[in-house]
């Protein structure tokens, strides 16, 4: 089947979708370089709060194609230990929040939240912490919403370009990353 065809016809099929579903927009989820001064485990735990915080608000973690990154930078403010036994580690940790546009390296906005973790080591003290993110936090759920505005405004105004970059690309046979171009459009948006 000629790739024009399948990609008309995957858009046909998108759009038919497209009023029965939500609009789900797709991101990628990342750790900021500064995540790796922070024990794996903790950054694990982190890691799947930022998909779940996606998840919940709309967006879809699974096109490595979209060009928008939610991520966390983490900031020590202060570490102390509480006598024992057992001796507890003590965090308080400065996490920022934001969205951005990987291809112009903007930022949409940014959350911050303080967030305090006790345990009985670096690593229980820091999962604690990362675990009482809530990702109904008023500032998360401002920064999710601008997010999306801004992510709707380009995909409004650039799936044109999306879909010839996608044509161009099944012109040189890589057929699956031109679908996922195709498919990172949301239903939503005008191209949808």
């Amino acid at each position: 089947m000629n790739i024009c065809k399948l990609l008309s016809t995957s858009l046909i099929f998108v759009s038919i979708g497209a009023g029965a579903q939500e609009c789900t927009m797709p991101v990628s989820v990342q750790l900021d370089s500064d995540f790796a001064n922070v024990p794996e485990a903790a950054s694990t735990v982190l890691y799947h709060t930022l998909n779940r915080i996606a998840t919940e608000n709309g967006f879809s973690t699974e096109y490595a194609a979209s060009p928008f990154v939610l991520t966390a930078h983490c900031d020590v403010m202060d570490k102390s230990n509480l006598p024992g036994p057992p001796i507890q580690t003590v965090y308080s940790l400065g996490i920022t929040f934001y969205f951005a546009d990987t291809y112009t390296k903007t930022k949409f906005g940014t959350a911050y939240m303080t967030l305090n973790g006790v345990g009985t080591g670096e690593v229980k003290s820091y999962i604690n912490a990362f675990k009482r993110i809530n990702a109904n936090n008023s500032e998360i759920t401002a920064l999710i919403n601008k997010g999306k505005e801004k992510m709707m405004r380009y995909y409004d105004t650039q799936y044109q370009n999306i879909i010839a970059e996608a044509r161009r690309l099944a012109s040189q046979q890589n057929y699956e990353e031109a679908m996922m171009m195709v498919f990172s459009i949301p239903v939503c948006s005008k191209g949808g």
